[in-house]
């Protein structure tokens, strides 16, 4: 089937199949979920320490197993490859468990030497890699239940897993980079620079043609598997990619952060297929193995301020995920506070540190910085040829006296337009009243929000654009020729 065609039928088919189901699994915060190789059982982990199995029957879910005997948080579980009654968790309290579906008992306990974050299954069965928060992978035999040895790594570890075909190891580091070593003898082969921040969580595609991986700074990468090479980014979360799911036809990706929404794409072309509303940020995301079929977890607190716990499913009419929080603006500043220009940037420099959170605006100070210097000789000039402009950094007074020839395209938070900069063509980004973050931000009913606020809310987005154009300067990147930080309080 062409692309086009799989992206029609699939737009119809969510469409038409797009309701969400909450399924009550734990008592507190849901870390993980994962299907069976069968796709019959479904997997939840959580901080209340246990462990639930629900079976899929038709187009219902129904739980069937409470698991418990970990003494600290359940953070990450995965099921045999082949056996559909096996699965094995990864906890805090320094053990891995491993569980037979249709008991009431876990089949064994396996010490290890640190609290465990981190868990995969390899893809012939045999051997179980764990992860702690010492960044120390421990490898288990998954027949005699032994460790068979320690990788003691010196950066910091995220996710890891095997390749399809066994013979390769990954694993996604803090310093943005993919760390690829052969197995089993676990020699260093490649260290591929993903990302300007730390790369998160890494899926492959069960097809074996690419892998996947999610980064703090909001972008999903797409990797030839024979060639190692980007072949494509998707940019559409605004907030660092905790989560990855192929479908099983390897068609679609499902793409989960702290945004309010889970991103489905279309692997080949990056285009949107749908989006998935989310009333909390999402934690964890599972396609099922044989159908269209998406199960998630969303971090939540219900109105006891608990943690809640619940998990969705959807597509025919299901999905993992929680309930109803926006955190968007907690701790924002009040508008009473702005009395001068030179309150502006210490008050948003607090308060987007803040709300940093891993996110890829730990350069953000710095716009303090570039904002000063605008207008000085070294950035701008008002002479000279056109070539020899463009390469001086533009400011407010350039980029005002930009002549706009007409609109290019607009999303969620910028509109984009063709401009013409002493006969330059220049692509000129800025946010408009009309885009829709500033139109959800004003309506939104769980707060009541001043258009002034909803801007400043936006300009963190072109901030963290304008910071990752600044880190990955290269001639295949667009070149960031200036940017006009105003103050909306002040000047509208």
């Amino acid at each position: 089937m062409a692309a086009s065609d799989y992206l029609n039928e699939m737009r119809r088919y969510f469409e038409n199949n797009s309701r969400t189901k909450d399924f009550v699994a734990h008592t507190a915060k849901v870390h993980s979920v994962a299907w069976s190789c069968d796709g019959r059982r479904l997997a939840s982990g959580s901080f209340d320490r246990t462990v639930s199995i629900f079976v899929l029957e038709k187009d219902r879910l129904t739980k069937e197993t409470t698991h418990k005997g970990h003494g600290e948080s359940v953070d990450q579980l995965c099921w045999h490859p082949s056996n559909s009654d096996l699965l094995v968790t990864a906890s805090g309290d320094k053990t891995i468990r491993i569980w037979d579906a249709r008991a009431s008992k876990c089949v064994s306990v396996v010490n290890t030497k640190g609290e465990n974050i981190n868990i995969c299954w390899s893809p012939d069965g045999n051997t179980i890699a764990v992860g702690n928060k010492e960044d120390l992978i421990t490898f288990i035999d998954a027949r005699t239940y032994k460790a068979r040895c320690d990788e003691q790594f010196k950066f910091e570890v995220n996710e890891i897993s095997w390749n399809n075909t066994n013979d390769l190891f990954f694993l996604t580091n803090g310093h943005g980079c993919i760390n690829i070593l052969s197995y089993p003898d676990l020699k260093p082969q490649q260290t591929l620079h993903a990302h300007p921040a730390n790369c998160i969580c890494i899926k492959f595609d069960p097809k074996g043609r690419y892998f996947a991986t999610g980064s703090a700074d909001a972008l999903v990468s797409l990797w030839d598997l024979d060639e190692l090479v980007c072949v494509r980014t998707f940019s559409r979360l605004d907030w660092p990619v905790r989560t990855l799911s192929f479908s099983h036809d390897g068609e679609m990706l499902a793409s989960g952060s702290e945004d309010l929404i889970i991103d489905i794409a279309m692997v080949e072309t990056g285009e949107r297929i749908c989006e998935v509303q989310c009333n909390a940020p999402t934690f964890t995301v599972a396609w099922h193995p044989q159908k269209p079929l998406l199960a998630f977890a969303c971090d939540d607190k219900d109105k006891h301020d608990r943690d809640a716990e619940t998990v969705r499913q959807i597509n025919n009419d299901h999905l993992l995920r929680s309930s109803e929080v926006n955190t968007h603006f907690s701790g924002f500043p009040s508008l009473d506070s702005y009395n001068a220009k030179d309150e502006i940037f210490p008050n948003l420099e607090s308060e987007a540190l803040y709300r940093d959170q891993g996110r890829a605006l730990k350069s953000f100070p710095h716009l303090k910085y570039w904002e000063d210097n605008q207008n000085s000789p070294a950035y701008n000039t008002t002479e000279g040829n056109p070539s020899e402009t463009l390469t001086r950094f533009l400011g407010c007074s350039d980029i005002k006296a930009i002549q706009v020839v007409r609109n290019i395209g607009r999303g969620y938070t910028k509109t984009v337009q063709k401009g013409l900069h002493r006969g330059v063509e220049v692509a000129l980004k800025s946010v408009h009243l009309d885009n829709e973050d500033i139109k959800r931000c004003v309506l939104n009913p769980t707060a009541s929000r001043s258009i002034e606020e909803c801007f400043i809310f936006a300009k963190y987005k072109l901030a963290k654009e304008i910071i990752m154009l600044q880190q990955l300067q290269h001639v295949n990147i667009v070149k960031l020729l200036g940017f006009c930080w105003q103050n909306e309080l002040k000047y509208g």
